[in-house]
């Protein structure tokens, strides 16, 4: 469906070129094409998710470089055919291309069947019951300690889900300003000419690579919160100087807060289909992930708009403030991006820790649970990791009999 969206989306706009009828360019290309890409976009990184289940990241990295790395492999191949056949012909040939290819990948394409080993891990049915759309939240057993099946509507509704949905929007923001206006800042500020700029947005792009495929890796070895924190701590950290940087026209600092600004915007790519895997299951990746896609168009068009604004209000003074102005914003949602991962409740024991009479917050803060109580007033409670553990499995007891009970008690109505 995608393939076949993709290249309608295509040959509409072909002909909309052909007529000069900018209506059939904005439903064809932008409309029917878009949502043909972004469906074979999401298809393609969630079956990879499936079929490799201890290495999620390395595999959704791969998946997106590919994405990534096609804009560059096919960047000048439509240059011939446009000199030589027009705008109009090209479309249809590269549609035509693209169509061709994409659907012989298609028909390889499958989730692993149920049942399926995979390193030791049972995969789950591919298609879930229709209870499992509804917003009830199941829970079973597995050796005596529980699990949790999150049904669709219960991980789109969820608390963690819109926190990692805007821990993702800040981490993409800076990377999204800085790929649509590097080629323009390094001739403004640094006074390089066009070819140079061309190359500097190049090895960019070499390092958008490099970030999906290192982060993604990386997630696997230390964990996807962990890596979003290091992202966006990092951002933090260099947004801070960037200002002064740009101000005292330091060329090797510039360049190295831009490039590395655009290897996190390419990991959070890479880590977050493999996050979204992990936390809501594998059957829910697909509608999770094209979901959050939207947090990167809203930072492409509201920080694209934003970042317009200033630029247009400042620009008639000179120097470096249409810049810096811009960069200080982002600084503040990159930072408070940071502190939202924070909030994120990766592991099933942060998810179902029970909380305490008068309880009004709680916090895993390096590797501590911290929580706020109000009883006589407030306090706040650093839980030790032996007292954490007795909750946890004084809670994991109640589960376990309250489970049996239900099983009792349904076999006792089976027999009658």
């Amino acid at each position: 469906i995608g393939t076949t969206l993709f290249y309608i989306g295509n040959l509409l706009t072909a002909l909309g070129l052909h007529v000069r009828h900018i209506a059939l360019i904005y439903v064809g290309y932008g409309i029917i094409g878009g949502a043909g890409i972004g469906a074979s976009y999401v298809v393609t990184v969630s079956i990879v998710t499936k079929w490799f289940p201890t290495s999620r990241g390395f595999a959704s990295g791969l998946a997106v470089n590919g994405f990534g790395a096609g804009a560059i492999a096919f960047a000048k191949i439509p240059l011939t055919f446009m000199n030589d056949l027009g705008l109009p012909r090209t479309f249809a040939i590269m549609g035509t291309c693209y169509f061709v290819v994409m659907f012989g990948c298609a028909q390889i394409l499958r989730v692993p069947p149920p049942g399926h080993n995979i390193n030791g891990l049972i995969i789950e049915p591919s298609r879930p019951h229709a209870k499992s759309l509804e917003g009830h939240h199941e829970m079973e057993t597995v050796d005596d300690r529980p699990t949790i099946r999150i049904s669709l509507i219960q991980a789109l509704t969820s608390r963690d889900f819109w926190i990692l949905y805007f821990v993702f929007m800040a981490n993409q923001l800076f990377g999204l300003v800085v790929i649509s206006r590097l080629s323009n800042m390094t001739q403004t500020l640094f006074k390089n000419s066009a070819n140079s700029a061309a190359t500097v947005v190049s090895i960019d792009g070499g390092f958008n690579l490099f970030g999906r495929i290192f982060f993604a890796t990386v997630s696997d070895l230390i964990g996807r919160k962990i890596t979003f924190g290091l992202m966006l701590g990092g951002q933090c950290i260099f947004l801070g100087f960037f200002p002064g940087v740009i101000e005292g026209r330091t060329y090797w600092a510039y360049l190295m807060i831009s490039w590395v600004g655009t290897a996190c915007y390419g990991g959070g790519f890479s880590v977050i289909p493999a996050f979204l895997s992990d936390m809501f299951g594998p059957n829910n990746i697909s509608a999770c992930h094209g979901l959050i896609l939207t947090a990167w168009s809203i930072a492409a068009i509201g920080g694209g708009l934003l970042f317009t604004g200033l630029y247009d209000r400042f620009s008639h003074e000179g120097g470096t403030l249409m810049y810096t102005a811009n960069i200080w914003w982002i600084f503040g949602i990159v930072c408070f991006g940071f502190l939202l991962v924070l909030f994120i409740r990766s592991l099933i024991r942060d998810r179902l820790f029970p909380a305490v009479p008068g309880q009004l917050f709680r916090l895993r803060l390096f590797g501590r649970t911290i929580r706020l109580v109000k009883t006589n007033g407030l306090s706040v409670e650093v839980l030790s990791r032996e007292q954490e553990d007795n909750e946890w499995e004084e809670y994991l007891m109640l589960c376990i009999i309250k489970l049996r009970l239900v099983k009792n008690e349904t076999y006792g109505q089976a027999l009658f």
